[in-house]
């Protein structure tokens, strides 16, 4: 059992839920409501861990701790990045299962329940998520999500913003690879599988997604998730079970037909949706492929880590990214 930042006392929580916040004051609230109005009926705390906010986040989540003494602000303003955040957020928590929420998102009211109902089965759990009740519809068009485990080139990966690990599994993997600002929850999923753990799926965990809303927010988006996976693509190439061989990652061809489909896929959005939602998903897809293309490098150094700190989950990253199946 730990004793938990900004808490009075000892919990015995059987779950931690974990929310990486950055500047989320406008947003928050409506998560931490949706927290407090759970069907499940265990004990369970919430840690909010504040990444440097300069907005009222802080301020709101202490307030709320005020009248719910099960959600503590945890301080992880050391380093940016979800993935220190949550890192941050697991030394910080008193159970062994760790569930992870987004500051922007609303979980449903069965989310918890169903997610420790799987967690007796998976090493990691992921959940649905719905894209409806919390955009505008042009965002939909401008941004396609699928509800459940993704795929994006090789084995199947969840997003950390509905997601549940045991604590165990978490820390032999040494959590989120905090070198990555974006895409992490995609590596972890990867890691976890080369380790030979499970990902499992809990259609009834339900989480609504906040959707980038300004057209700038969904090009800035685009360019992260591309300069990531450009990352992810040479971290991982060497893998045996990679679909697209080292050689193709540095090939122009590659780079090439990728953008041919880019601008045929543009084509069709901007044709049937001529609007603004349209004109987001062309910007979404010229910022991927300009982030992606931005940081590719030569496949002789496709299976070096990006540059960063060298601390223990690094080291143990980068073993996982090159060993052999």
């Amino acid at each position: 059992m730990r004793l938990v930042h900004h808490g009075a006392a000892v919990m015995s929580a059987t779950v931690s839920v974990v929310i990486a916040a950055l500047d989320a004051a406008h947003t928050i609230g409506a998560q931490l409501d949706a927290l407090a109005s759970q069907t499940y009926r265990g004990d369970f705390e919430v840690l909010v861990c504040d990444n440097g906010s300069t907005d009222s986040t802080r301020e709101l989540v202490l307030a709320r701790h005020a009248v719910d003494p099960r959600v503590l602000l945890v301080d992880a303003s050391n380093r940016r990045g979800s993935a220190y955040a949550r890192n941050v957020g697991v030394s910080r928590a008193a159970a062994d299962i760790v569930a992870f929420c987004d500051a922007d998102d609303v979980v449903a009211p069965h989310w918890l329940e169903a997610m420790v109902a799987s967690a007796s089965r998976h090493a990691v759990v992921a959940g649905r998520i719905e894209t409806t009740v919390l955009n505008p519809a042009w965002t939909r068009v401008a941004r396609t999500l699928p509800e459940g485990i993704q795929q994006a080139g090789f084995l199947p990966f969840a997003g950390a913003g509905n997601l549940l690990v045991h604590r165990q599994v978490f820390e032999e993997l040494h959590g989120f690879d905090t070198d990555l600002l974006w895409l992490e929850d995609v590596d972890f999923s990867w890691r976890l599988q080369l380790a030979g753990h499970d990902l499992g799926y809990a259609p009834d965990a339900l989480v609504h997604v906040r959707l980038r809303q300004s057209i700038t927010g969904i090009f800035t988006q685009g360019l992260h998730y591309g300069q990531a996976m450009a990352q992810l693509e040479q971290r991982y190439a060497g893998e045996p079970r990679w679909n697209v061989s080292s050689d193709d990652v540095s090939k122009a061809s590659d780079a090439s037909r990728r953008d041919q489909g880019m601008l045929r896929r543009a084509l069709r959005a901007v044709v049937s949706s001529p609007g603004r939602g349209g004109c987001g998903f062309v910007l979404w897809q010229i910022g991927w492929h300009v982030g992606n293309r931005r940081i590719r490098r030569p496949v002789e150094h496709a299976n070096e880590l990006p540059a960063g700190p060298t601390s223990r989950a690094n080291q143990v990253s980068a073993r996982h990214a090159t060993r052999p199946l």
